[in-house]
């Protein structure tokens, strides 16, 4: 495998007509807008998208014509797929920290795109299951046994965990 940024024209990019994640285009929107376009999207050799479809829509609404992406060489179909469900799910499966979360400002996480039930949530007295009564998911992600909580200690950049996803699916690959 071989992974290297380049600079694509919007046009050029291709969605992955198999894409099952959904997206809140409106946060990603309001992301890129107020902080530029930091997260590259991901293609393949053939400007297949991999990861960003989200990103793609709020970069067209925001009238971007060309963009950075990282682009990932010599995977087989099946890795791609794999790569693509797996960077995705990831990030659904982490979850937050309940307590890290009560240090910020509610207007702050609203903006962000909290819901109210959910601020209600972070600043209710709940209490977190602590990581000795949880159990590791395949991702190495603790998890509460009950499975109602999961906890994240601390938040990991979306490319380091890229490349982890990268890594993983070369090397179980290569070990099968």
């Amino acid at each position: 495998m071989e992974k290297y940024h380049t600079k694509l024209k919007i046009s050029e990019l291709k969605k992955w007509e198999k894409n099952p994640k959904k997206h809140r285009d409106d946060l990603i929107e309001k992301s890129i807008s107020e902080f530029g376009y930091i997260d590259d999207i991901v293609v393949d050799e053939n400007n297949r998208i991999l990861s960003g479809h989200g990103r793609l829509e709020a970069l067209k609404k925001l009238g971007y014509k060309e963009v950075d992406v990282i682009r990932v060489t010599g995977l087989t179909e099946e890795q791609k797929e794999k790569y693509a469900l797996l960077v995705n799910k990831s990030v659904e499966a982490g979850g937050w920290d309940l307590e890290l979360l009560e240090e910020f400002d509610e207007d702050l996480l609203s903006d962000a795109g909290f819901e109210d039930s959910e601020i209600d949530e972070i600043f209710s007295d709940m209490d977190v299951i602590p990581y000795s009564d949880s159990e590791l998911s395949p991702y190495g992600i603790p998890v509460s046994k009950s499975q109602n909580i999961v906890q994240v200690g601390h938040i990991i950049e979306s490319v380091n965990r890229k490349q982890e996803i990268f890594d993983y699916v070369i090397n179980e690959k290569t070990t099968s």
